[in-house]
């Protein structure tokens, strides 16, 4: 799908400029397992503000058309990212373009 490599910028209600973008790698079984969470493997957004990270899973389809106001909302419902994750995982959103 085109819109899993594209990257989105967004403001929330704070007036908060934040970065989006899909999150989608073929992973095999071994690597599926490692996710920390399952339904990361079908795909996530990560939402970016500085070093604050957040997911969500699994990926909306149609999010890049999203209203910035469904963007913030969906970002507000997003799983903060730790540095504890599989790296399946940090691969997959290192390898993500910028």
């Amino acid at each position: 799908m085109a819109d899993d490599m594209s990257v989105r910028i967004f403001r929330d209600e704070l007036n908060r400029e934040w970065e989006v973008r899909a999150v989608r790698e073929e992973l095999t079984e071994r690597r599926t397992r490692l996710l920390p969470r399952p339904e990361l493997a079908n795909g996530w957004l990560l939402f970016r503000l500085g070093e604050e990270r957040r997911r969500l899973a699994p990926l909306p389809p149609g999010w890049f058309v999203a209203t910035d106001r469904q963007l913030t909302r969906w970002c507000d419902d997003a799983e903060p990212a730790t540095r504890l994750v599989s790296r399946a995982v940090e691969n997959a959103e290192m390898q993500a373009p910028h």
